[in-house]
């Protein structure tokens, strides 16, 4: 009888989680609620024809590899922190998953998107993290895609994960999607 209660709050739990709007993790939202903010953004340009970008940023590899599980969540963290401390209100932030982190740059064309990861990288390049005594040289890579046509959240999502992957591919800071 315990065992099925047990199974039953573990089976509520998680469907609260697939429910909810936030990372608790990370303290930003996740990917489910950002792909939705990018949908809205969407329809709202078709509407008003602005520009918004859709940036993704992760910690680079050579930063991550040597470091334990722990230590990738600490150093994900401190991304986090500063993707919230360096973000306008307007800014929507997520976690999408696999220490990739999503945002959604209102009223942004890729220029000034292009300067928030510069921003961002200057930030988490001066930030002191320490992990057992050592500190961490921390860099990011980021991909960046504009929204301008009406097109599935998803598919502004994998256009800046490309550019992302791009970019790391090139060793450079970022990349912008072009298209096919």
């Amino acid at each position: 009888f315990i065992k099925q209660l047990y199974a039953k709050n573990v089976e509520i739990i998680k469907e609260i989680e697939s429910n909810s709007l936030f990372d608790p993790k990370y303290g930003v939202y996740n990917k489910g609620y950002f792909l939705k903010l990018i949908e809205k953004e969407s329809q709202l340009i078709s509407k008003f024809s602005h520009t918004s970008s859709v940036v993704v940023l992760k910690l680079s590899d050579k930063v991550l590899s040597p470091l334990s599980e722990k230590g990738k969540i600490l150093a994900n963290r401190s991304l986090a922190k500063i993707l919230l401390k360096t973000s306008r209100r307007t800014d929507e932030i997520a976690h999408l998953g696999d220490g990739i982190f999503g945002m959604l740059l209102k009223h942004t064309d890729r220029i000034g998107a292009g300067r928030t990861i510069e921003r961002i990288a200057d930030m988490i390049g001066n930030a002191a993290i320490f992990l057992e005594g050592e500190e961490l040289e921390l860099s990011v890579v980021g991909g960046i895609t504009e929204i301008k046509e009406k097109k599935e959240a998803e598919k502004y999502l994998e256009e800046a994960l490309s550019a992302m992957k791009k970019a790391e591919e090139e060793n450079i800071l970022y990349s912008v999607y072009e298209g096919e």
